[in-house]
């Protein structure tokens, strides 16, 4: 990736940069590089985990993993002073909406729709919002899993210096598993191998578009 995540100079402020700096220390990396790829990471986890939940027809279950990531997108690129879950998750489906333009004849989910969506998926005994049974369809899992895997990659590779002063102060913690720091570790791993974050996601084929070109 460029540029390099080993030659990044983009810092992080007083605060985030001392909750990092145990990963930094550890992998030989910037502080700033370590959240970004925990973050890209944990991206992974929720794309992967909801196509597979996609391919066992878990819809609910997948639609709550999705919207998830939507709203870590959203946190990464909103402004420290905008509180709230509800206002997260809408600044994050904007930028996935705006990274760039649907392809011809797709569907473009509407914002308002996957936010009441998202507030069914986290409470499903609360009467559905009308329409919202319209939103359980593979093009609406299509369209939020293929921006997110794009937002995995473009958060490092085209961040402007508004974005990456939003998520240098988000407030993102580094999770351990078994005393391991395994988003970063398996970022890593994927980038030595060649892949960028955003790419060779497992479960991926059960919602990355298949080039038209591929087609016979």
């Amino acid at each position: 990736m460029k540029p390099s995540i080993r030659r990044t100079r983009h810092a992080l402020p007083r605060g985030e940069a001392e909750v990092w700096a145990p990963a930094s220390a550890r992998y030989g990396i910037s502080p700033y590089a370590c959240k970004y790829l925990h973050t890209a990471g944990v991206l992974r986890e929720f794309v992967s985990a909801a196509g597979s939940l996609v391919a066992q027809s878990q819809y609910l279950a997948a639609a709550h993993l999705a919207l998830n990531g939507a709203e870590l997108v959203g946190r990464c690129v909103s402004e420290r002073t905008e509180q709230g879950v509800t206002q997260r998750l809408r600044n994050g489906l904007t930028y996935l909406e705006a990274l760039e333009p649907p392809e011809e004849g797709r569907l473009v989910p509407e914002p308002d729709a996957l936010v009441k969506l998202r507030g069914f998926t986290a409470h499903p005994t609360l009467e559905p919002p009308a329409g919202s049974e319209l939103q359980f369809s593979h093009a609406t899992f299509e369209y939020v899993l293929n921006r997110l895997a794009l937002a995995t990659d473009r958060l490092w590779t085209d961040a402007d210096a508004s974005t990456i002063r939003k998520f240098a102060a988000a407030k993102i913690a580094p999770m351990r598993t078994d005393g391991q720091s395994h988003h970063i570790e398996s970022v890593l791993t994927h980038l030595e191998a060649g892949h960028t974050p955003g790419t060779a996601i497992p479960h991926e084929q059960t919602w990355r578009p298949i080039p038209s070109a591929a087609i016979h």
